[in-house]
């Protein structure tokens, strides 16, 4: 990743671009904030310091705490990844939950509080658990430069035909309701000829393309770059969103977050804040689905939950993780069948495990493989009227298996339910 064209405004950005050219570099922490103070245009260090302390600019006053968790199958090793990020208002002010979904990062993160956003699914190694958290931070920061909002509009997405396009997404500014595109394909795939179409194919439409200063969200340490697209008199205007990009400093690509055991889970001051305040349930009256027929139970990456009270036959669990693997592996295009089915099997791996401890026969290659590891998945994005039935029949199915094996309770109305919301999904897709 080039840094020439950084210029951090703040002694925040300054000591971030520092520990980008520290590891870089191989230079001592000291040096590395000179350099990287001589990039926002001051003498040294020290001379940022004094200027800036002088004339402080308004810098960031709220933070986030993106998490993500990390278990390595093989080893059994796990753990907990975590970044503050730096935000200049609330992120309920930047961003809905709803719309977090449409954004390719922070769509694999649930909002778990006013200040906590925790990775939907555990990684499968600490780096990627890392990359997770870093390709998260960057977005954050982009939407709080430019205030756009990831847009699931196809209206909005006026690059369909722009040569090289890679990697893209769809903005929109809430105010004006207009769209931006970014576009962030790998530097060497739009040089020489496909440069030039690009320019073509822009002036023909009345579209503006520019290349940012930041590199961008995507894998700016990989090469890729960050394009703005817009419509010239539509769209959103794009010297501004530059403006506020260039702003910023440098995409974390480098890690320095915070690395920390995996249990106890995490909580933040704001989301304990809100547990706090919120009235206490009224009591459950004890009944034949009541607590008496569930168990608490703890996992490292989940945390507290319930589970029914019974233990399934090996072969059921078998025959469950097969019959819930085939639907979701031809789902991946249909994600109110695909969401729904990677909770399930979620739950019912964690209530296996608790069935079947380690001391038991079991390794936990084998149990991994009840519900996971289905083989390779389908990416169609329609379903013949007969595929649809199949898939509804097997979920029928599981269902059947889950009511007939475990006794009523909560937990086990909560994983039918997802299967009954799955099922509503598939009768609707064509």
């Amino acid at each position: 990743m080039s840094i020439e064209a950084i210029r951090p405004s703040t002694l925040d950005g300054i000591k971030r671009l520092a520990k980008v050219i520290k590891v870089r570099q191989h230079i001592q922490h000291a040096r590395a904030l000179d350099e990287a103070a001589k990039h926002a245009g001051f003498q040294n260090f020290r001379h940022a310091q004094n200027q800036l302390t002088k004339n402080p600019t308004p810098g960031p006053s709220h933070h986030v705490f993106v998490i993500a968790y990390w278990r390595d199958r093989d080893t059994g090793a796990n753990g907990r990844e975590t970044k503050v990020v730096e935000l200049s208002a609330l992120l309920g002010d930047l961003i809905t939950r709803a719309q977090l979904r449409y954004d390719r990062s922070l769509g694999l993160y649930k909002l778990e509080g006013p200040d906590h956003l925790v990775r939907r699914h555990v990684s499968s190694s600490q780096s990627l658990a890392r990359d997770a958290v870093m390709a998260a931070e960057r977005t954050l920061h982009f939407i709080d430069a430019t205030k756009l909002r990831p847009s699931r509009s196809e209206r909005g997405d006026i690059s369909s035909g722009l040569p090289g396009r890679d990697h893209h997404a769809v903005w929109i500014d809430a105010a004006t309701k207009r769209h931006l595109i970014t576009d962030e394909p790998y530097e060497r795939a739009v040089e020489g000829r496909t440069y030039h179409e690009r320019v073509e194919w822009a002036a023909e439409r009345g579209f503006r393309i520019v290349k940012s200063t930041w590199p961008g969200m995507y894998n700016p340490d990989g090469e890729s770059r960050l394009f703005l697209v817009a419509d010239s008199t539509k769209g959103v205007p794009l010297d501004g969103v530059e403006a506020a990009l260039a702003r910023l400093p440098a995409p974390s690509t480098v890690w320095d977050g915070i690395s920390a055991p995996a249990k106890p889970a995490f909580r933040t001051p704001a989301s304990l804040a809100l547990a706090a305040s919120r009235p206490k349930r009224t009591a459950v009256k004890r009944g034949s689905s009541g607590p008496r027929n569930s168990l608490g139970y703890s996992m490292v990456m989940t945390g507290r939950s319930r589970r029914p009270k019974a233990k399934l036959p090996l072969q059921v669990h078998e025959e469950l993780g097969r019959l819930i693997k085939s639907v979701f592996r031809a789902t991946y295009h249909r994600k109110g069948v695909y969401n729904r089915l990677n909770s399930v099997r979620c739950t019912l791996d964690d209530w296996t495990q608790c069935e079947y401890p380690r001391d038991s026969s079991l390794t936990l290659d084998q149990l991994n493989n009840i519900y996971y590891r289905e083989s390779q998945q389908s990416f169609v994005r329609h379903a013949t009227t007969d595929e649809r039935h199949g898939h509804i029949e097997a979920l029928e199915r599981a269902k059947s298996i889950l009511t007939d094996h475990y006794p009523a309770c909560v937990p086990l109305r909560e994983v039918v339910g997802k299967l009954d919301g799955a099922i509503k999904s598939l009768q609707r897709w064509e």
